[in-house]
């Protein structure tokens, strides 16, 4: 099984995932992604934090990039559309 690595990315920062997780694709890590998102912004949210991460980078076992989901992705439609 694949492993994936999901690091968070601000515009001057990047927090590494040492660690990873064995999923069977590229769709599952997909998957996975957004929840982490969800959960960073329910977080954010609840504790009043002033930042947070604006995007996960999912990368392969060989540090390839192959998918990045953009925490604005998991907004409401509503919040999506006030934010422009």
């Amino acid at each position: 099984m694949p492993r994936y690595f999901f690091h968070f990315r601000n515009a001057d920062d990047m927090s590494r995932d040492e660690e990873g997780a064995d999923l069977p694709d590229l769709d599952s890590a997909h998957k996975a992604a957004l929840v982490c998102a969800r959960e960073l912004l329910a977080i954010a949210v609840k504790e009043g934090a002033d930042r947070m991460p604006e995007r996960i980078l999912i990368t392969d076992a060989s540090g390839r990039e192959v998918a990045t989901v953009d925490i604005r992705d998991v907004l409401p439609t509503a919040a999506k559309e006030n934010r422009r």
